[in-house]
């Protein structure tokens, strides 16, 4: 019987470990309507005159990808988002479709959901010598070029740790910068500027995926699981 009530309460650990966990999430845009993981955030004023939907206008895989349209006014852009209920760490991974405009677009990441506002990691396309843009990192500011814009898929990601931020382009680590948690996510495009009154543009995402570091107390509910599963497999006589 005490061995029964120890079998409960290790369940019950695990379990309520497992639940605690930040679940890893990936989202190729193939479906019928955006997931629910994902809200557009109308209260960013660069949302004037712009949308969002699943196109088949380009793709890296499948057959859709997600595409934000805007009209070029002043500061018109989009801001597709998420909100982690509890600061997390982990790699942020997307692919964009270069369309060879001049405007900002890539992943944002920060974390002043929880007080920390100074701090905020851009991986994407930004302005070198404005109106011009080039694919570029930014830590707060200012911004670090690292590669010359040209057409097609290109690869944005961005690892959060303690040891702090990894910044990649197309599979290369480019920089470093000091976040350690998020909080917020954004995949976004804004133009800087009025100059851009020519009709409407899109950028295309494909591809995204979240892998979260799990948390210390995931490992050690883990490692306690699987010594109680050695413990009962060496027991003589069965544990009910």
């Amino acid at each position: 019987m005490k061995n029964y009530y120890l079998i409960v309460i290790v369940a019950v650990l695990l379990m309520n470990s497992l639940t605690q966990a930040t679940i890893a999430f990936s989202d190729s845009f193939e479906g019928d309507s955006l997931d629910s993981f994902w809200f557009p955030d109308t209260s960013v004023p660069a949302h004037r005159n712009s949308s969002y939907s699943l196109s088949t206008d380009y793709a890296r895989t499948g057959t859709q990808s997600l595409k934000l349209s805007f009209d070029a006014i002043t500061q018109p852009g989009f801001y597709m988002g998420h909100y982690f209920e509890t600061p997390v760490q982990g790699t942020f991974s997307v692919w964009f479709y270069d369309t060879m405009f001049s405007f900002m677009a890539g992943i944002y990441l920060d974390n002043s959901r929880f007080g920390n506002t100074s701090e905020w990691a851009t991986m994407g396309l930004n302005y070198s010598v404005w109106p011009l843009t080039d694919y570029a990192y930014r830590i707060s500011l200012p911004n670090t070029m690292v590669g010359q814009q040209s057409p097609g898929w290109h690869h944005f990601q961005i690892s959060v740790s303690d040891a702090g931020t990894i910044y990649s382009l197309d599979g290369v680590d480019v920089g470093h910068g000091p976040l350690q948690h998020v909080s917020r996510l954004y995949l976004k495009t804004v133009i800087a500027g009025n100059i851009f009154n020519d009709g409407s543009h899109s950028v295309y995402f494909d591809d995204f995926s979240f892998t979260p570091i799990p948390e210390p107390l995931t490992f050690g509910m883990l490692a306690l699981g699987s010594l109680f599963v050695l413990y009962c497999s060496r027991l003589k006589n069965p544990v009910f």
